[in-house]
């Protein structure tokens, strides 16, 4: 059984000024037995805190203008670790024409900031129609590559992470039907010899909330020694699956007084 994770570091009172130190110290990167790392070094400071979990919870906030309006607006997500503490906030950058347009298919660019408000993870999406066809791309300020994520659809559909040669490293096999209307959605983590090692799940949020919103909750779960790069790249994959499979079916198009969500126990923003 695991162990409860350390507290993250908090966010400080000046936060706003706050500098990693650079370079950063050498810290290495172990890899889970099977699984190759590419990296001899922790590729940014901020991501130090990943190598000490094995568990990740996402919860997408609630949008009080998106639930009154139905009109779509940018995602924001908050990452905790199993205490609920948050450890990175994950913003959307889009334009309204292309969510206006093109929906949860559009290009957008997802920045994972940490509790320092410093920007640890960037993940640029391609907007996709029926299928990814362009690799998603996933950095670390400043520019420096930790992988990719590339969509196969065969019988069930299926993400690959790729290390920054584009090597397929890990695969994630999703469900041959990837809509639950009342229950949890797994997608198997695969290493080596596709042996499961870790899953996401797409927690089931109760009727009002997926029947009215697009706000969705997953868990992430990974070897505690693995590859900090590819616990990173698994992060930016939940949020390909939740724009690939769980924004903006038809059932969430209406719009809904706040206080059906609120009943919920959900917060909205």
């Amino acid at each position: 059984m695991s162990q409860p994770p350390p507290p993250p570091p908090g966010i400080l009172p000046n936060s706003a000024n706050f500098q990693y130190p650079s370079p950063p110290a050498p810290v290495p990167v172990n890899a889970s037995p099977g699984i190759q790392s590419h990296m001899a070094v922790l590729p940014h400071p901020g991501l130090q805190y990943l190598t000490q979990l094995d568990q990740l919870l996402i919860h997408q906030l609630l949008e009080r203008f998106e639930i009154m309006s139905g009109w779509e607006t940018e995602n924001r997500y908050i990452i905790k670790n199993t205490l609920g503490q948050q450890i990175y906030f994950a913003a959307e950058q889009s334009d309204s024409f292309s969510r206006a347009i093109a929906g949860s298919h559009r290009d957008f660019t997802m920045k994972i900031l940490d509790n320092y408000n410093q920007e640890v993870i960037n993940i640029y999406r391609p907007a996709a129609f029926f299928i990814q066809s362009d690799p998603i791309r996933v950095f670390v300020p400043p520019g420096h590559i930790l992988g990719y994520i590339t969509q196969e659809f065969n019988l069930a559909p299926t993400f690959n992470i790729h290390n920054p040669r584009m090597e397929i490293v890990l695969r994630i096999e999703a469900p041959l039907l990837s809509l639950n209307f009342s229950g949890d959605v797994h997608y198997n983590i695969l290493g080596g010899n596709h042996v499961k090692i870790g899953r996401i799940t797409k927690q089931w949020s109760g009727y009002v909330q997926e029947m009215f919103t697009d706000a969705d909750n997953f868990s992430l779960t990974f070897p505690i020694d693995l590859d900090v790069s590819y616990k990173a790249i698994l992060l930016a994959a939940v949020f390909l699956i939740d724009f690939s499979y769980h924004e903006n079916n038809h059932r969430k198009k209406k719009r809904v007084h706040p206080a059906m969500i609120q009943q919920t126990g959900c917060s909205l923003m």
